[in-house]
């Protein structure tokens, strides 16, 4: 019996095993490649998103897998996503997808292909990169917009623009936005998803939709405009009012509508701002009194080294009065380290061109901020292991010091000194650095000192300074920076519990010591993609400011002792705390 037993069994593993089939062994080596590309996708088979850690999403490049991935949770969005890298030797080669589902054992070839982009990346967690079989719906518009028991005035329909005219005593800040888009698509508001005919919303300013297609691949922007209609002559003054102000003045019926503006400004998010870097803003200029012939508004930037206008004039005829128009201002950048730097944008009534009813019409002005994109002079300062320790058997160890920015104007001296030379020594008082070897770290070598106490582990500091009297004036604002060493005792009985010495020693009264200094850690891409920056620091509400590529890309507060910058994409970043700057490398290898 028991070999018919055996063979019985052995039938059933068999057509187990045809029944259930092999998931498919693809891999990669990726050792093979220079190049890589990563995305953050999603999988959606027969509309259905996949969400097994079993399925999986593969690239090809003909029939040689190029990458490989499967879902996982991420619970900060309640979403399932695939964090893939493709790999190849060659910019632009085009790769097919095929996808693996678990629960039915199927194989799926794919009909979206991507072509290669060497270290770029695609999507993110609001718009991923969906491989979907069969291709999901591509649409992406507003279709009809409006407001529950309210009715319109008059509406003006642009390019992604939808201007509504309310009647002049209504309530435009407690609005409830009812709309249609395209089938699939879904609408967002500064990404956070919004249902048709569900909640009040303030629509004072102009509110953005983001109307995102089914398939995540076009994502188009609406900008909502709503105005109050002018209030009927001797009537309540309800016209609407930007946050620009509002420009009026005596027409025919002075007398009547004095207190009605002839023109408005709305600024998008209450305020505008460009940057050097040549990004634009505009703001919206709404007219409310219809011109017999014209209107024509002069626009004025009060320093052109900081701020330039792109849109110089508007002209409203008696037949385009009643649209809203748009000027728009761009940055300007320099080589000055000046800091953010506002100006005033004038919007006047060019009387030699306007109707002589709009000649008392009062200008308008704006404050447009500027911000700089000099690099911020800093020093970095990078510790083995993210902490320095030595013992009193002299034992070493290293810290690594460059520049952040380039000095432009001389070299660049530190002076290094320790607050307790019985505890550590350095190899070196001095650093320099010149326009030519600012980005090459410096090595520090700190060494522990031997002594006969039995005085537990110790925490003393390596404080840097930029001597300014040798230095580039731009460095001469820094902060000393200090860097925390530990010493571990050698002798016995030593009190490893008591850093710092005996409590009844001055020296240590916590009141007297500086604050630790901040703590860098780097989180790995298991639960952010690409990886996130944490920053402990015991001073509640420091900011912390994150740099990349000389830019500020974020700036936080510490709160609880910490703050974490998270699903930040691929780089090297600069972290910025309490007069301490660290190169934190994220998704990168190291």
């Amino acid at each position: 019996m028991r070999p018919m037993r055996k063979i019985f069994l052995g039938l059933i593993i068999s057509i187990q095993s045809i029944l259930w089939g092999q998931a498919p062994t693809w891999s990669v080596d990726e050792s093979l490649f220079e190049y890589s590309m990563t995305f953050i996708a999603r999988i959606n088979i027969g509309g259905e998103t996949l969400t097994s850690s079993s399925d999986i999403v593969a690239a090809f490049v003909g029939t040689e897998c190029r990458g490989v991935s499967n879902p996982t949770y991420i619970s900060a969005s309640n979403e399932y996503y695939v964090y893939l890298t493709l790999f190849s030797n060659t910019p632009g080669e085009t790769m097919t997808f095929k996808v693996y589902k678990a629960d039915t054992n199927e194989e799926i070839t794919i009909s979206r292909t991507v072509d290669f982009e060497a270290n770029q990346h695609v999507g993110s967690r609001f718009q991923s990169y969906v491989v979907a079989e069969p291709p999901l719906r591509t649409g992406a518009s507003i279709n009809s917009f409006g407001f529950n028991n309210v009715v319109a005035d008059s509406l003006n329909i642009g390019s992604n623009l939808l201007q509504f005219y309310l009647p002049y005593d209504e309530d435009i800040t407690n609005l409830t936005p009812t709309f249609q888009i395209s089938d699939g698509a879904r609408a967002f508001i500064r990404q956070t998803e919004q249902v048709s005919g569900v909640g009040v919303r303030d629509f004072t300013n102009p509110v953005i939709y983001q109307i995102l297609s089914e398939d995540e691949f076009s994502l188009n922007e609406y900008r909502i405009v709503v105005q109050n209609s002018p209030a009927p002559s001797g009537g309540d003054s309800g016209g609407g009012s930007g946050s620009g102000g509002s420009g009026s003045g005596s027409g025919e019926d002075s007398d009547e509508d004095s207190d009605n503006p002839v023109f408005t400004i709305s600024e998008s998010n209450r305020f505008t701002q460009v940057s050097e870097s040549g990004t634009t803003d505009d703001f919206i200029v709404v007219v409310y009194q219809q011109p017999e012939n014209q209107i024509v508004f002069s626009i004025t930037s009060s320093d052109t080294s900081e701020v330039e206008v792109l849109t110089n004039e508007l002209i409203f005829t008696r037949d385009n009065w009643n649209y809203a128009q748009y000027v728009q201002v761009r940055g300007v950048d320099d080589d000055l380290r000046d800091g953010d730097q506002q100006s005033e944008v004038t919007i006047a009534v060019d009387t030699s061109r306007s109707d002589a009813t709009f000649a008392q019409v009062e200008s308008i002005e704006i404050l447009v901020t500027n911000l700089d994109d000099e690099n911020t002079p800093g020093i970095l300062v990078e510790e083995t292991n993210g902490s320095t320790q030595v013992d009193e058997n002299g034992s070493s160890d290293s810290v690594f010091i460059r520049l952040a920015t380039e000095p432009q104007q001389g070299n660049v001296v530190l002076d290094i000194q320790v607050d307790d030379d019985t505890e550590i020594q350095t190899n070196l008082n001095r650093l320099e650095f010149s326009s030519s070897d600012w980005y090459l770290p410096q090595q520090l070598t700190v060494t522990g000192v031997d002594d006969i106490l039995t005085d537990g582990s110790q925490k003393s500091n390596i404080i840097i300074a930029v001597l300014d009297d040798e230095s580039d004036d731009a460095f001469d604002s820094l902060e000393d920076i200090r860097i925390q060493v530990i010493t571990t005792d050698d002798d016995e009985g030593q009190d490893n519990q008591n850093p710092g010495g005996d409590d009844n020693d001055d020296d240590d009264d916590p009141t007297e010591e500086p604050p630790a200094p901040p703590l860098f850690y780097k989180k790995d891409a298991v639960c952010y993609y690409g990886g996130a920056i944490k920053v402990s620091y015991e001073v509640e509400g420091t900011s912390v400011i994150l740099n990349l590529n000389g830019n500020r890309v974020s700036t936080r507060q510490i709160d609880n002792g910490e703050t974490i910058f998270d699903d930040i994409q691929p780089g090297s970043y600069v972290v910025e705390v309490a007069g301490r700057v660290k190169v934190v490398n994220v998704g990168l290898d190291e």
